[in-house]
């Protein structure tokens, strides 16, 4: 499954940040059509399965436990720790449903088993992915301006599939740093925004979640061009902003409405 994307990988990561959002919804109880919310969220679950993306399942996978995990612990309602429960053994019973239907299906069941392997043969190997990433390295030292954009593909006959050798190889030292830097201190101000009380935390959870996958799925693959990643990058800051000073945006929202 692609969508309307032109690659699966990209396709099936576009829609976490969305399921995490819906999920979001249904366990803080601020949706008025669950079923509708639910139906939603298992179409959306079957197609990033069908997407048969290995880096999107474990998107996914941490990012949901993220939520689940930050949830619980920022938040000290039983009635939400509930409904968090509740919500995690029917996901789980889903789930085993649709896995065992879905599998029952020839052609999908023999994708599935040559997908979930954990290393490919493009991934293995001194000229495979892993293998290109390792030798660019002693390269990419004694280069500060880098190779330049698009030609680490050019000298080692594919792209690098990770984000942080890219950066080094496309943009030289100071833009490989310089996207470092804008990680850590992402990864800083979320950390800080999560542990904010106010109404929106909720919400940054859910951003900060979805987020830190991609950040992680980036050793995996390129994600640096994939548009929803700042998307999520900016709504982080934006709500890291919210958060300095909640009283005074609340009292213009008030005044507004």
């Amino acid at each position: 499954a692609s969508g309307l994307f032109k690659d699966p990988n990209v396709y099936s990561t576009y829609i976490i940040f969305p399921m995490i959002l819906m999920i979001h919804k249904m366990i803080q109880g601020e949706t008025k059509r669950p079923i509708l919310l639910s139906l939603s969220l298992a179409i959306t679950s079957i197609g990033l399965f069908l997407s048969f993306s290995r880096g999107a399942w474990a998107n996914f996978v941490m990012a949901a436990m993220m939520l689940f995990a930050l949830t619980f612990i920022l938040y000290d309602s039983p009635k939400l720790r509930l409904r968090l429960a509740i919500y995690v053994v029917g996901a789980l019973l889903f789930a085993t449903v649709a896995f065992i239907i879905l599998m029952s299906i020839p052609t999908i069941q023999k994708m599935f088993v040559e997908r979930f392997a954990l290393v490919q043969s493009y991934d293995g190997g001194e000229t495979g992915r892993f293998g290109n990433q390792l030798r660019s390295i002693p390269e990419l030292l004694r280069r500060p301006f880098g190779y330049g954009p698009f030609v680490f593909g050019i000298v080692y006959g594919q792209a690098p599939h990770n984000t942080f050798v890219n950066a080094f190889a496309a943009y030289g030292w100071l833009g490989g740093i310089s996207y470092f830097l804008l990680i850590c201190s992402t990864l800083l101000i979320g950390l800080k925004t999560i542990f904010t009380k106010t109404p929106w935390q909720g919400l940054a959870i859910a951003v900060y979640s979805a987020l830190v996958s991609v950040i992680f799925q980036g050793i995996q693959i390129d994600t640096e061009h994939w548009r929803h990643f700042y998307w999520m990058l900016g709504l982080m800051w934006g709500l890291f902003a919210a958060s300095l000073q909640p009283g005074v945006l609340l009292r213009r929202a008030t005044a507004n409405s």
